[in-house]
């Protein structure tokens, strides 16, 4: 019976100082969102309506979406088994490249998202510039927001590119 207890009590702690590692290892996304929004210039959200001038405003002043900045990012799982992975510059920039083009996305949304995947964005310093958030069903959030995302709403062509760029291949 103290055999017993004794292999739980290990377990419990085992498996506290696992959740605990896990969640200290997380990114502060609130952080790297306010860094982003000091940094960067904040785009207005885009609409059926205004979104070819958002989208030439933009391009005249030079704004993309980190593709100047980022040398790696980091993918990681928000779900069990919390695993994270490093892409390197040429699979970060390729993700870059979906995430600014506006026919990745379509006008829409499907409602209150659950993010499962987070791909964090590095600079050579070793500093965060931004990040992505993705829903299984394709909703992304990325911030620095650019108004060439529409609504965040993936097509399916932008979603299969963007998941596929993310596989360990």
């Amino acid at each position: 019976m103290k055999v017993i207890l004794y292999i739980l009590g290990v377990m419990v702690i085992l498996i506290g100082i696992g959740i605990t590692w896990i969640l200290v290892t997380r990114p502060d996304l609130d952080e790297i969102r306010a860094r982003a929004e000091e940094r960067y210039t904040v785009s207005e959200i885009s609409y059926p309506e205004n979104y070819s001038e958002l989208v030439r405003k933009e391009m005249a002043e030079g704004e993309s979406f980190l593709l100047n900045d980022t040398v790696h990012s980091i993918v990681y799982e928000r779900n069990f088994p919390f695993s994270k992975r490093k892409l390197d510059t040429e699979k970060t920039i390729a993700l870059l490249k979906i995430l600014s083009d506006s026919t990745s996305y379509r006008w829409g949304e499907f409602g209150t998202p659950d993010y499962d995947l987070v791909v964090v964005y590095y600079e050579k310093n070793g500093d965060e510039v931004g990040y992505t958030l993705i829903d299984p069903v394709g909703e992304v959030e990325n911030c620095p927001y650019r108004s060439v995302m529409k609504w965040g709403v993936l097509t399916d062509e932008g979603y299969t590119k963007l998941m596929m760029g993310l596989s360990l291949e």
